[in-house]
């Protein structure tokens, strides 16, 4: 019985194994340091927060000929 609970976690550390999947491939390249990744998340906060500044904008320039035309209808 202690046999076949070994050949089963035997077995299951195998299939577990990423290395051992036939499809596996190493990619080229490499990660980026930390002082990188922080300078990339400052940029695209920034590029958010300009996004959200130009969206808040066209919103109220939106609500204002929204204004005009409920005006000019009545």
């Amino acid at each position: 019985m202690e046999s076949k609970k070994s050949e089963v976690q035997s077995l299951s550390e195998q299939l577990e194994d990423p290395a051992n999947h036939p499809n596996a491939v190493d990619l080229p390249g490499e990660d980026p340091d930390q002082e990188a990744l922080l300078a990339k998340i400052h940029v695209l906060e920034e590029r958010l927060n300009n996004k959200k500044e130009a969206l808040l904008e066209k919103e109220l320039v939106f609500e204002e000929v929204s204004n005009l035309a409920e005006k000019l209808r009545t």
